[in-house]
């Protein structure tokens, strides 16, 4: 893996893979909620939408993805708390035109105001599909009782009435202010001459502004309620519950021994919870962990769909296993979760789109590329008297935040 500051500030990741005939190129900006304030909340995926609808070149949104498709490559993006990746994945034969692509979108978007109206109700609909979907509104309202007054308790597309408060100067502004060199990551990987590359990026590059980041852009201190419970009654047949854990951040040597919690504890059917909770007892048909490490603060979840009449009990027991998931950790589970992680990050970085996400999140985070060896190595190097310690101080000092839509009583 190569890296590369540009004289303009862009950060340029390449990773040769011969043995591939696609190459993959991810644009990470750091731009997404965490950047907005309260009365444009959403606006960062309201600008990853509107990029897609024509530029300066190619004014017709159909013929600005037929580029792309016509030769059988994959175009798409994602709007997160702490950024937007815009990403395509082609035949290796058509890599320069992917690039000049994307960087005519960063660079050209017209933000028509029909283009603009038309997706403002595009993206109304993406809100009410929350509504659609017990699990999401559940996980929802769990972030707002977790996470009050931070930009975590919203949701990333923002509300209803933000969403039509956005005009065409906020989105044009935004899009200047944060589709700028210093907040841009280009990573590729594939079977691509990595000096031709990033000559391509510095070249396509020259059009975009350099600004200095703005002061809302810097780390902040948050962290989470404790104990707080949530119900919403809707017409469901089964209680879906989220509860809510603290974590470690991404820049937070803690997140390794995570990383391994969650596989002990919810992930997979060898899991603690998936053992105790539907195997031994019969109470979810589905119960799980994941886990998530943002710039500026970290969390678990759990997460479960539920009997009405055993949603107690339950409740009790998933609380109790997450509690004392520390005591049930030994030197040989502790072995099996790292030999799972290691087995589990070597299947998902086969393609090249992988391995150019995780080489862009690691500079991202931490300012520094991490090999997938020296990230390994880190995992290798938890050792059970830190798990414990670590499972102990987020998972059983903690009272969960608990958040249930379904069937409730009134």
């Amino acid at each position: 893996m190569k890296k590369r500051i540009l004289p303009n500030g862009l950060t340029v990741l390449t990773q040769k893979r011969e043995k591939t005939e696609t190459s993959s190129i991810v644009v990470m900006v750091k731009a997404g909620a965490k950047h907005e304030t309260v009365e444009v909340a959403g606006i960062s995926h309201f600008v990853e939408h509107m990029v897609f609808k024509g530029t300066k070149n190619i004014p017709d949104p159909t013929k600005l993805s037929a580029v792309i498709e016509d030769v059988g490559g994959l175009i798409n993006a994602s709007t997160d708390y702490d950024s937007t990746i815009y990403w395509i994945t082609v035949p290796q034969a058509h890599t320069s035109k992917a690039l000049a692509l994307l960087f005519d979108m960063l660079s050209n978007s017209l933000f028509e105001s029909q283009s603009i109206e038309t997706e403002r109700t595009v993206i109304a609909e993406e809100i009410n599909s929350v509504n659609d979907y017990p699990d999401a509104r559940c996980e929802l309202n769990l972030q707002k009782i977790m996470w009050p007054g931070t930009y975590l308790e919203r949701d990333i597309a923002g509300s209803k009435e933000t969403l039509s408060s956005i005009t065409r100067s906020d989105l044009i502004q935004f899009s200047k202010n944060n589709h700028n060199c210093s907040k841009i990551i280009v990573s590729i990987a594939g079977n691509i001459d990595t000096e031709s590359v990033t000559s391509a990026v510095a070249e396509l590059s020259s059009k975009l502004p350099y600004l200095q980041e703005q002061k809302n852009t810097s780390s902040q201190n948050i962290k989470p309620e404790s104990g707080q419970t949530y119900s919403e009654k809707t017409d469901a047949e089964q209680m879906h519950v989220f509860l809510g854990y603290p974590g470690a951040s991404a820049n937070d040597e803690a997140k390794y021994a995570m990383y391994l919690i969650n596989l002990i504890l919810g992930s997979g059917m060898s899991s603690l919870l998936f053992r105790e909770v539907r195997e031994k007892r019969g109470l979810a048909y589905d119960i799980e962990s994941r886990l998530y490490n943002l710039s500026d603060c970290g969390y678990l979840t759990i997460s479960a769909g539920l009997s009405k009449d055993r949603l107690q009990e339950s409740l009790k027991l998933i609380e109790r296993i997450t509690s004392d998931c520390y005591q049930t950790i030994d030197a040989n589970v502790l072995q099996k979760a790292k030999n799972m992680y290691k087995g589990r990050l070597t299947l998902s970085l086969e393609d090249n789109l992988s391995i150019a996400e995780f080489n862009a999140a690691s500079q991202f985070f931490t300012g520094t590329v991490s090999s997938v060896q020296e990230h390994l190595e880190k995992i290798n190097q938890v050792d059970l008297g830190e798990i414990k310690d670590i499972a102990k101080l987020y998972l059983s000092e903690p009272k969960p935040n608990t958040s249930i839509v379904g069937p409730v009583e009134e």
